[in-house]
């Protein structure tokens, strides 16, 4: 019994884990129990803070009964009887629950409704057996956001097609950011869903939300190069700026997303500007960010620039005020000066760049 007792401590000190986890270890161990030993398991002073009613051991040692006299009662953390049964996958159980109307949109302390934990979980069965019973798929309870993008964020590519076909509401646009599923997509780098919900959907690449960013923009900040690489085989134009000017290229740097800065600029993806003429490079915080200095002079090679008068136009207009870009800037010159060469001709740009090259050696040798 004292072993028991222990066991459940432990299980109840957490949230509810992912469904089987508790049903092994207490159907193991309580299975032989008696009626009476599972209601005093429940009166136990140590076992009292946990506020576990009868039918919450009852579930967890497999001994459920429909004719429990008090269903509604909730745990130390707020955990219902069918937010039990969601867990521990007991269908059974929480079929004859949402029959009863059983605590159907009941938060736990960590805002887990029976449906949300369903999603989060992948109980698949659990979920179907909800939305059947009239759960509302777009109840978000007291999460900041709705089941299907709890779906989105968990990857349950298969549970969020079961929310859509309940009348999920996929158009659905978050009042505290404006984002959609697509920005959010982006957000947590489902790329397996941007497809979906551009043409099966027709979720636009062009929403902007509250920071005035596209969806590509916030990939493009988080480093989610898959999710970059889905929208433009979408045909999605990465090269879109946001509302404040900035591109998806500019959003990588600034977050120092250095391998997906470099596979933007592979892409062709512009730098942009504000509305003050600043240029990305300008904004960097001091110090500068790791990696930033190895993505300027990425930036500067001739690859990335169709002809001289574009890079020379971004070159000579970047004019740095802080003391360390400005010394940035006339270290990186040289390096500007054989691009500017090479988008002009090449045969010069070489002699230049050997001149350079054994003007450094004579340099060295002094």
């Amino acid at each position: 019994m004292n072993y028991f007792f222990r066991i459940l401590k432990q299980s109840t000190r957490d949230p509810l884990p992912r469904h089987g986890t508790w049903k092994r270890w207490m159907s193991f161990h309580a299975k032989n129990l008696s009626d009476d030993e599972l209601q005093n398991l429940c009166q136990d002073p140590r076992n009292q803070s946990y506020q576990l009613a009868p039918v919450h051991v009852a579930l967890l040692s497999a001994h459920f009964d429909p004719a429990e006299e008090n269903l509604k009662k909730l745990d130390y953390q707020g955990n219902s009887a069918t937010l039990y049964t969601v867990a521990l996958g007991d269908l059974q159980a929480l079929r004859h629950l949402t029959q009863e109307r059983i605590h159907l949109y009941t938060a736990n302390h960590h805002g887990d409704t029976p449906l949300q934990l369903s999603i989060r979980l992948g109980a698949k069965n659990a979920l179907r057996i909800l939305l059947q019973a009239g759960v509302d798929p777009n109840y978000a309870g007291q999460y900041t956001h709705k089941p299907l993008k709890t779906a989105l964020i968990y990857q349950r590519y298969d549970l969020f097609t079961e929310l859509v076909k309940a009348d999920g509401d996929v158009r659905y646009l978050d009042p505290y950011n404006n984002r959609s599923l697509l920005h959010e997509a982006c957000v947590y780098d489902a790329y397996l869903f941007i497809k979906t919900l551009l043409q099966d959907y027709g979720l636009s690449p062009t929403q902007i939300d509250t920071t005035g960013s596209m969806p590509h923009h916030l990939a493009a900040r988080e480093g989610h190069t898959n999710s970059l690489k889905e929208l433009r085989s979408a045909g999605v134009n990465l090269s879109l700026p946001d509302a404040n000017g900035w591109t998806a290229l500019d959003a990588a740097i600034i977050r120092s997303q250095l391998p997906t800065a470099i596979w933007l600029l592979e892409q062709g993806i512009p730098l942009g500007q504000n509305q003050k003429g600043e240029r990305i490079f300008d904004l960097l915080p001091d110090p500068l960010p790791k990696g930033s200095e190895a993505l300027l002079f990425e930036v500067l090679h001739p690859k990335h620039w169709n002809n001289p008068i574009d890079f020379g136009a971004w070159w000579y207009a970047w004019q740095p005020i802080r003391p360390d870009l400005q010394k940035l800037k006339l270290e990186l010159a040289p390096r500007a000066k054989n691009t500017l060469f090479l988008l002009q001709d090449q045969g010069k740009a070489t002699r230049q760049i050997a001149k350079d090259f054994l003007a450094l050696r004579k340099s060295e040798t002094r």
